[in-house]
């Protein structure tokens, strides 16, 4: 029986650790603007420079409250639903909300992987001021703006 208690016991401190971990994380990420800083995927590694943000809100990740983000691109916006569970992350409803293009090539190839890929994202991790989202094949690396 003491056994059996001190197992529940440890389960129930677990897990309310985790609870507490998701909510730490989750206030961090709303707390904080995120810079995209560098894409990388099984065949390239995109390193965004100062002049790819050449306007203010380029490239931000912004966690508006616990389920909803939205996210700029070079010239557009998009907006989504997420979820986290201790290390997972999961995006939904992601769509862009406007619709310009651009001319620039490396700005054309971001904002086509940030938009056709985040909701390929399933885990993160936070650490410092740096924000990485993890998915098959591909890694996302963000700074608090």
């Amino acid at each position: 029986m003491r056994i059996f208690v001190s197992y529940f016991t440890f389960l129930v401190l677990m897990l309310s650790c985790n609870d507490k971990n998701v909510q730490e994380n989750q206030d961090y990420l709303i707390d904080n603007d995120w810079l995209l800083i560098t894409i990388t995927t099984d065949n390239e590694t995109i390193v965004l420079e100062e002049k790819d943000y050449y306007l203010n809100s380029a490239f931000v990740l912004d966690f508006i409250d616990d389920t909803s983000f939205y996210l700029n691109t070079s010239i557009n916006m998009a907006l989504g639903k997420y979820v986290l569970k201790n290390d997972t992350i999961k995006f939904t409803e992601y769509h862009e909300s406007t619709e310009v293009g651009t001319t620039d090539p490396k700005q054309t190839k971001i904002n086509k992987h940030l938009l056709e890929n985040m909701e390929r994202v399933t885990n993160f991790s936070v650490s410092g001021n740096q924000l990485v989202l993890f998915g098959p094949d591909m890694t996302y690396v963000f700074v608090k703006n």
